[in-house]
């Protein structure tokens, strides 16, 4: 859960561009995965690798549209992942509260950042962190 803070203080703006375009069902069958965080990028450049802690950051997603947040190899919280298809967007919610929002997904990689990037005035930095797939 302290990764998932952190973000919060990085998250400035968005930018949706294309966003999540697949049906429910494609998204399904993408998402449910292991996934490791693995670079954060700040307006599109490579901010820092996340060598020392993409192994500390992992998601494991269900088709239930459940999810396992584990966090330095043990299991830190379970939440629940919901398409919105006219945001675009796949909200990760923990306790009923969204912490995540996915705005871009495809076989090998996610892209996230946190609700408050939605709401940023136009112009400001953007901020968002990779998680590719576990092979």
């Amino acid at each position: 859960m302290r990764y998932i803070f952190i973000l919060f203080l990085f998250a400035t703006a968005l930018s949706w561009g294309q966003g999540v375009t697949q049906s429910e069902e494609e998204v399904r069958k993408l998402i449910s995965k292991s996934w490791l965080m693995d670079a954060a990028r700040q307006n599109g450049k490579a901010m820092m690798q996340m060598e020392g802690q993409k192994k500390n950051m992992m998601f494991v997603f269900r088709e239930d549209n459940t999810f396992d947040f584990i966090e330095n190899g043990k299991q830190s919280a379970v939440g629940e992942w919901r398409l919105n298809p006219e945001r675009k967007c796949i909200a990760l919610a923990i306790q009923q509260k969204i912490s995540l929002l996915i705005t871009s997904l495809n076989e090998q990689e996610f892209v996230a950042i946190t609700p408050a990037q939605y709401t940023a005035p136009e112009g400001s930095q953007k901020m968002e962190v990779v998680f590719k797939v576990v092979n």
